[in-house]
């Protein structure tokens, strides 16, 4: 077993201060307008989806979920949860992701153990029953978001990881697109070239290629619940037809008022503004919130002039509401929510009492009080996903020598590695003291003589003036001659930092935000996922720092 330290830090340190999730969490009175409960109000949002029926049909959404969840290979206590979910007294705790290659950023694992954290805690009291779901965004057509992932790799540099995908697949959803075997095999062979070989390594490589073995959608879903499937999460994927007919009521719904669901998401974004946030997504008058996938492709829809317009090369045609009825009715499996509509869709099919989110989720339900009351569907708690930085042993022997002289936190790595070097060097030889100390005393030194010149000729002071900034800007220029020079007898602290902010901050981004689960499962074990699950509170709205001892 492994032996993990952790701590609790600040997670305001990692977001901006001009933005509403930031308020969202220190200070929710200032946009409470925007959200129907705080994250504090589970209770009050418990209570609001005990008196709402369930709209969508739970048997079969049931039963859609284990058809899915059986094919992907979940254990006994997803099924189990799954059951749950057909009782009326079971709620979910929701949290989802786009399919990233090999499960992408580490922050896709944080988001799926806190709501499973969140259920645990949930369900040691009360008579209700939370289980934790994880909407996998299948229908999502941007590849370019999902197609690689990063690592760093033996020689401590950050590496991007790309699947290729064949370019007849681009526009359409990602989800069911096959794996090809030689595109998986190669990014695994990076992989494998990029890390050092361990005991664990080549069963790693083989569960994910036996998670891979048939589309995009399911092998991240797959390689998902081989990692954490004892801890329960239930897996859905939107593009299901069963799933799809079965929140055809909302899509009927926006049929019919095609335009009433981004007013409301934009006047809110006004609103937004007006407070001196940043809106996170503006949409045109007439765009309504569903997709339509025509030729393989996923095609946004307008509407003006009384018809519906697919915005897609070639189209000329505009659909009335009635024909766009009956192609709902026909043929479901060919409309698909936006941004702004899939929340509204998630919580019509699925008991939902929270939503676990990364920032900028946070900031897209902001916009979306009024479209669920539009839709008549709760709105749920929402909270931020806990965050973490690992920090690997070597790592943290830096991070502590380098502390114990020059007080630094990793946090600090968040800048660029010279700053943060040259600040060293500085407190180290107290050169930013010394030459402070001559300049004031060099004020000192001159005070008499300007006293002098004023009453003598006052045409003086400026030469004096114009001689003590001479002065000041040698001392300026020794000053980073000196640093320079200190800096050229210290790289190995540079090297050393270089690597930490690597490891911690590749690129600048947080850890969470650019690393792959797949170096550490190599290093540590299957089981990681599992440690890092029973060793840390996961509490909404908190970031950790995990030192592997």
């Amino acid at each position: 077993m492994l032996s993990l330290s952790v701590e609790r830090v600040d997670i305001l340190q990692f977001l901006s201060e001009k933005t509403i999730t930031y308020d969202y969490l220190a200070d929710y009175s200032k946009v409470k307008r925007f959200y129907s409960f705080s994250p504090a109000e589970i209770d009050q949002a418990l209570s609001v989806r005990r008196e709402q029926t369930q709209k969508a049909d739970r048997r079969r959404i049931v039963e859609a979920l284990l058809s899915y969840n059986r094919r992907i290979g979940a254990g006994e206590a997803t099924l189990q949860n799954i059951r749950l979910l057909s009782e009326d007294n079971t709620y979910a705790v929701v949290t989802g992701q786009q399919p990233g290659f090999l499960t992408g950023p580490l922050y896709t694992i944080y988001k799926a153990l806190t709501v499973i954290r969140i259920c645990e805690r949930l369900n040691e009291s009360g008579k209700e029953r939370f289980v934790p779901v994880f909407w996998s965004a299948t229908n999502d057509h941007d590849i370019a978001e999902v197609d690689h992932t990063f690592f760093i790799d033996k020689d401590n540099s950050l590496r991007r990881l790309t699947y290729i995908f064949a370019e007849r697949f681009r526009g359409g959803a990602v989800g069911p697109i096959p794996i090809d075997r030689e595109s998986l095999s190669a990014a695994l062979g990076e992989i494998e070239a990029g890390t050092y070989p361990t005991e664990f390594r080549d069963s790693i490589l083989a569960m994910v290629r036996e998670a891979y073995s048939s589309t995009w959608g399911e092998g991240f879903a797959a390689l998902l619940s081989k990692l954490m499937g004892r801890m329960g999460p239930i897996f859905l994927d939107p593009e299901a037809k069963e799933i799809k007919e079965s929140y055809s009521h909302i899509l009927s719904r926006e049929i019919d008022e095609p335009l009433a669901s981004t007013k409301l998401a934009n006047e809110a974004g006004d609103e937004i503004e007006h407070m001196g946030y940043k809106r996170q997504v503006f949409k045109s008058p007439d765009d309504t919130n569903f997709f339509l996938t025509i030729q393989g492709k996923r095609t946004p829809v307008s509407f003006r002039d009384g018809r519906f317009w697919p915005n897609h090369d070639g189209a000329d045609k505009g659909y009335s509401q009635d024909d766009m009825m009956k192609w709902l009715k026909e043929r479901p499996e060919d409309f698909s929510p936006n941004v702004l509509l899939r929340p509204v869709v998630q919580d019509y099919l699925l008991p939902t009492v929270i939503y676990i989110g990364g920032p900028a989720e946070v900031a897209y339900f902001g916009q979306l009080k009024g479209v669920y009351e539009h839709f008549q569907i709760p709105m749920p708690v929402v909270a931020l996903r806990s965050g973490a930085t690992i920090i690997e042993k070597r790592i943290a022997r830096v991070i502590e020598k380098v502390n114990s002289r020059f007080n630094l936190d990793f946090i600090d790595l968040r800048n660029d590695v010279e700053g943060v070097f040259s600040k060293i060097v500085k407190e180290s030889t107290d050169l930013e003291g010394i030459c402070g100390k001559v300049k004031d005393d060099l004020d000192k030194a001159l005070a008499p003589l300007y006293d002098a010149a004023s009453q003598i000729d006052q045409t003086l002071v400026g030469l004096l003036k114009k001689m003590q900034g001479n002065m000041v800007h040698l001392l300026d220029q020794v000053e980073l001659r000196l640093v320079r020079s200190a800096k050229e007898h210290n790289d190995t602290i540079r090297e050393q930092l270089t690597n930490a902010r690597n490891n911690l901050f590749p690129d600048g981004a947080p850890q969470e935000r650019r690393l792959n689960i797949l170096p550490f499962l190599i290093k540590y074990g299957p089981d990681f996922v599992d440690e890092l699950h029973r060793s840390l509170p996961w509490e909404a709205g908190t970031h950790y720092v995990v030192t592997i001892g």
